[in-house]
């Protein structure tokens, strides 16, 4: 993996940031690797390996990519602190919302909100009998159609919210396969990929 990203991500991501974020706005970013990793960040720039970024400093941005995962922003009521997560099924299988969680709760005991982005999800997410293993513990998430096997990872992630205490949970109804104007690699086996970024404002 490069934690540099593709020339035109790179132009595309400097175009977003001068027309919707400004100057002001830092950017924070990992090399990403479908892990239960978490960083506590404070300053701009590649953070490293992982899958999740934490922060309490203000006009820090939280950058993830995705393109079928599910981009996760969780926060307290206060705006004491935010963080970004890259929630594939593997980075939720390793526990990596609880690891967040547990980041976060070393710095606020407030009532936490969650945002699902949008992502793959139940109408189009296909996957074999094997996979069933990894998520035996969620079969609801499990849904049979026409006999093909079809995913909700978002289900296992709200449970997940709602059992680690998450009273306020937002969610995209967006399926980024089936919709045409979003980013999607299994639809496309591409390199492109949506952006997610959450900052404290001052």
């Amino acid at each position: 993996y490069k934690h540099i990203p593709y020339e035109r991500a790179i132009k595309n991501w400097r175009k977003f940031k001068k027309e919707y974020l400004g100057e002001e706005i830092k950017l924070s970013y990992l090399t990403q690797i479908h892990s239960e990793k978490v960083k506590f960040v404070e300053n701009p720039g590649w953070q490293g390996w992982g899958d999740g970024l934490i922060t309490t400093k203000e006009l820090l941005a939280l950058t993830i990519f995705v393109a079928d995962c599910t981009p996760l922003i969780i926060f307290d009521e206060k705006g004491t602190i935010v963080a970004n997560l890259h929630c594939g099924w593997k980075s939720v299988k390793y526990r990596i919302i609880e690891n967040a969680i547990e980041r976060i709760r070393m710095y606020t005991r407030e009532k936490l909100l969650a945002l699902i982005g949008p992502s793959s999800r139940e109408c189009c997410y296909e996957v074999d009998n094997e996979f069933i293993e990894h998520f035996k513990n969620y079969l609801k998430a499990f849904k049979i159609r026409q006999e093909k096997i079809y995913f909700s990872l978002i289900e296992v992630i709200e449970e997940i919210l709602e059992t680690l205490g998450v009273e306020i949970i937002y969610k995209s109804e967006i399926c980024t396969i089936c919709t045409k104007n979003f980013f999607s690699y299994r639809r496309t086996k591409g390199k492109e990929r949506q952006i997610s970024i959450v900052y404290k404002s001052i």
